[in-house]
């Protein structure tokens, strides 16, 4: 549920919003991101990443119940805003396995510009999916969810170039914030506590606009109430 403490109060960004100030400040260090609307993780994307298991229902969702066309069913929409960085599997393929599903792309993606028409960053949409026929029945008891994924690109990585990032203590570790050195190579780098941890370029974070629909779980409710009654 969101926790924002001004009632009437949503948070609702523009694309360009999101990836030109949090984004974009976030990653060179200007911005502190509100933690009643945008949530900081490293989990999103691994082994023990099932979303209903990491984005548990504490944090800042923002949910709007609509009644659909036909006027009889009420559809409950959950949103959460979830910065992140994208974890490689080689030198290009991205890691998009989540426990036992994996977000699969539905884009291949598109540019966002800014008002002025200039390219800021690269959406791209991904749906959650788990692959066995057993995990489809968990996903449909769930609801349905779906990934706005937004990168830097364009002109809001001017002046990035030669910079890599990384994080001492991890996404929403102790110091909740990005540290940048000068290091135009590849490689590591050694992070707080002298561990080493990958550098990354700037156009690997991202923040992620997560939409949990509860519709698709409802009808799966109401088929197993329908399957008692016969």
């Amino acid at each position: 549920m969101n926790t924002c403490s001004t009632v009437g109060l949503r948070f609702m960004p523009t694309q360009e919003e999101l990836i030109s100030y949090y984004l974009r400040g976030k990653v060179i260090g200007k911005v502190e991101l509100p933690p009643e609307h945008l949530v900081e993780t490293d989990d999103l994307y691994g082994d023990n990443s099932t979303p209903w298991e990491v984005l548990p229902y504490y944090y800042p969702w923002d949910t709007c119940a609509t009644i659909d066309k036909s006027g009889k069913k009420l559809i409950t929409k959950h949103t959460l805003y979830v910065f992140t960085r994208l974890k490689k599997v080689g030198k290009s393929r991205i890691l998009r396995k989540a426990g036992n599903g994996t977000w699969d792309g539905q884009s291949k993606g598109e540019e966002v510009k800014n008002s002025e028409g200039e390219v800021i960053g690269l959406k791209k949409m991904l749906v959650f999916e788990l692959k066995t026929e057993e995990s489809s029945l968990e996903l449909q008891s769930k609801g349905h969810w779906i990934m706005h994924e937004y990168a830097l690109a364009g002109v809001s990585l001017e002046g990035l170039g030669d910079r890599a990032w990384c994080h001492g203590e991890g996404v929403g570790g102790s110091d909740h914030g990005v540290v940048h050195v000068d290091h135009p190579g590849g490689g590591s780098i050694s992070g707080a506590g002298g561990h080493e941890d990958m550098t990354n370029t700037a156009s690997e974070f991202v923040i992620c606009k997560i939409v949990k629909d509860d519709s698709k779980c409802l009808r799966h409710k109401e088929q197993q109430s329908e399957g008692h009654n016969l």
